[in-house]
């Protein structure tokens, strides 16, 4: 009986979410910032894996018309299919684990260190010097184009030389907001006054534009070069018939389409440091799809002459304009 109250839970959490991303104007992108992961050694009264996602999130929204999915239920849906493992960068698995999602943000907080020192000696006219880092990693996923990134990395350092007594001999106005930091709660307005705030805002400068590179640009250079929209790779070929089954995310593809098999033939390297820089690739024919199978597989059939196909080969599908 247990059990099975647990599985209506789970199932009334799901499906209120699912119709909460419904309610949502289709106009709008649906982004999910994840709670980060803490690699720093910061455990103090933030809890910097929740609040740094959540003002990024704030922050984006000043700048796009997106819709920030809430990050309570995000972390609720992540919770419950904490047994599913995820390959993060399989945008399938996260549209399975997060459905209505766009875009998803996944982060990794290396280093949030924030430090005071004593200049001169804290007496009349004593300068103190605090300082701030915060260090992360940024992985960003686009659901609907089936697009992961790179690791990308933000890192902001900013320093602040204060008065620590003032001609009075009284403790100055930037000390007591320094170790008053413990009491502001975190992306408040006061918060993003102080030495804090002003790193954790120029760490969304480089957030901001990372997210528009790896997600508005991307759909930009998308419409403008005719690059290959998706890769896959050729799983069975029967030379007899001509019948074969690839395996590429089939999301936009139809019956009909082409797709183009390459070999992959020479290393490439730089003249000038002897770097592997990529792989030379021949086209060694086309197939025409027939069925999309599933979001992985399709049925397709050669075209023209088949004699240069075999399993294994690249599968490309150029987007037409």
């Amino acid at each position: 009986m247990l059990r099975r109250k647990n599985h209506s839970v789970i199932s009334l959490k799901n499906t209120f979410f699912i119709i909460s991303l419904l309610l949502i104007p289709l106009s709008a992108q649906k982004v999910g910032i994840l709670p980060f992961e803490n690699n720093s050694n910061f455990e103090d009264v933030w809890d910097i894996s929740t609040d740094i996602p959540s003002i990024l999130g704030e922050l984006l929204l000043k700048e796009e018309t997106v819709d920030i999915i809430p990050l309570r239920d995000l972390d609720s849906l992540l919770k419950i299919n904490k047994k599913k493992k995820i390959n993060q960068y399989d945008t399938e698995d996260w549209k399975w684990l997060l459905p209505g999602c766009d875009v998803i943000v996944m982060g990794y907080i290396d280093e949030f260190d924030l430090k005071r020192y004593n200049v001169a000696e804290p007496t009349l006219a004593g300068y103190e010097y605090y300082s701030f880092i915060l260090k992360m990693r940024l992985v960003f996923a686009d659901l609907t184009l089936g697009r992961v990134s790179e690791q990308t990395e933000v890192e902001t350092e900013l320093s602040r030389n204060v008065v620590g007594l003032n001609l009075f001999g009284r403790t100055s106005s930037e000390r007591k907001d320094f170790f008053g930091l413990s009491q502001i709660t975190f992306g408040s307005e006061k918060f993003m006054l102080s030495i804090v705030g002003e790193g954790v805002k120029d760490a969304f400068n480089q957030f901001y534009k990372h997210y528009k590179r790896e997600i508005k640009r991307t759909q930009v250079a998308d419409e403008i070069e005719p690059v290959p929209t998706l890769t896959g790779t050729l799983l069975t070929y029967d030379g007899a018939t001509g019948d074969a089954f690839v395996n590429i995310i089939t999301k936009g593809l139809k019956p009909g389409e082409i797709l183009y098999a390459y070999e992959a033939t020479d290393s490439l390297y730089d003249q000038q440091s002897g770097e592997l820089i990529g792989i030379a690739e021949k086209r060694t024919g086309e197939l025409k799809i027939l069925e999309i199978r599933n979001a992985k597989l399709l049925y397709a059939t050669a075209q023209g002459d088949n004699k240069l196909l075999s399993p294994g080969l690249i599968i490309k599908y150029f987007r037409t304009r």
